[in-house]
């Protein structure tokens, strides 16, 4: 049908020279359609090679033919102190056409690395290692980089309501304690009393509070309330006869009456009839202070209420020299209580 410049897998056609149908099938180098040609090749070969195409396959290494060449193939990478291999293949056959070596890259020394940190009290180390393989070339001691205090106390313990606890100041880079001080109690937080039975009049309650942080209960005891007696009735006892009270506990209901004995009479001296000596009654009429009832009685005895003689002249031993007599007035009680006053100037002058 005229001239074809190329041809696909598959196809046939009569190529110039021939005088049969030869046909085109796929390579298995970059693609390439490659042509078998029946009348040149010898029957069973023929055979075995449209076989091994039309699986895939590579054509025996013994069958005569012209190496197809790959490209360089890396087998064995290169190390930094080993070499590495390269080789060509035919495409053909499978056959390894061609073998180098490759230079072995030699080692490719970084910067320092920090392989162990330094601690506050332990010494680290630093590598100088090569970035492909890992071989250290150098190696150095980084000293410890010592403690450094935290400013700030940190709570290490904390404390209870009733136990003491504990702040240290921490090194900012390991956390050791470098100075511990202790932390008083808290002490109890107590929430408001709640009362778990209410008091009586005659019987005491109980109330309990509960500390927000231990959970502990202080319990205690409430005062009984009392009575509170309100009045009834009431009868008021006078000089003469006796009164009673009736009360009612508002509370309770309880009622109680008390009796009062009668007051007697509270007398007073209102007026002197005969006046008392010092070893005489007197007599008076008396009043009670509540009633105005009065009575006449006596009045007691005045020790200091003399009747005094006048004073006469006698002669009295000396206040300042008891065995010498001097002149001295001196008057006497007209009772007979014997009573008697002296003294050393003439009364009457």
């Amino acid at each position: 049908t005229g001239v074809e410049e190329s041809f696909e897998a598959g196809e046939s056609a009569l190529i110039r020279g021939n005088e049969t149908i030869s046909e085109f099938v796929p390579g298995n180098y970059k693609g390439e359609t490659w042509i078998l040609d029946y009348p040149n090749l010898p029957v069973p070969s023929v055979e075995r090679l449209i076989e091994l195409l039309d699986d895939g396959s590579l054509i025996p290494a013994d069958f005569e033919h012209e190496h197809v060449l790959t490209d360089w193939e890396v087998t064995k990478e290169p190390a930094c102190e080993t070499e590495g291999t390269r080789i060509k293949k035919c495409t053909l056959c499978g056959r390894v056409v061609e073998t180098e070596s490759i230079e072995a890259t030699g080692h490719s020394y970084g910067d320092w690395v920090i392989e162990k940190e330094p601690g506050c009290e332990t010494e680290g180390t630093r590598v100088k290692k090569c970035e492909n393989c890992g071989k250290v070339s150098e190696s150095e001691t980084i000293k410890a980089t010592g403690h450094k205090k935290s400013s700030e106390w940190t709570i290490t313990v904390e404390p209870g309501c009733d136990t003491k606890g504990t702040k240290a100041r921490l090194c900012e880079n390991c956390g050791k304690e470098m100075e511990t001080k202790t932390v008083k109690a808290a002490g109890h937080k107590y929430s408001e009393w709640k009362t778990t039975k209410e008091a009586t009049c005659k019987e005491r309650g109980a109330k309990e509070r509960v500390c927000e942080r231990c959970g502990k209960v202080d319990s205690s005891a409430t005062s009984a309330l009392g009575h509170d007696w309100q009045t009834v009735s009431q009868q008021n006892a006078t000089c003469t006869a006796a009164g009673h009270k009736e009360e009612k506990c508002s509370r309770c209901g309880e009622t109680n009456i008390t009796d009062t004995p009668a007051l007697g009479h509270s007398y007073s001296l209102v007026e002197t009839m005969t006046a008392p000596t010092c070893v005489s009654l007197g007599t008076g009429r008396y009043e009670c202070s509540r009633c105005h009832n009065t009575y006449e009685g006596d009045i007691p005895t005045n020790p200091d209420n003399h009747r005094w003689s006048t004073y006469h002249e006698q002669q009295v031993p000396d206040p300042d020299n008891p065995d010498q007599m001097i002149t001295g007035w001196v008057r006497t009680c007209t009772e007979e209580c014997g009573a008697s006053e002296v003294i050393f100037f003439n009364p009457y002058n």
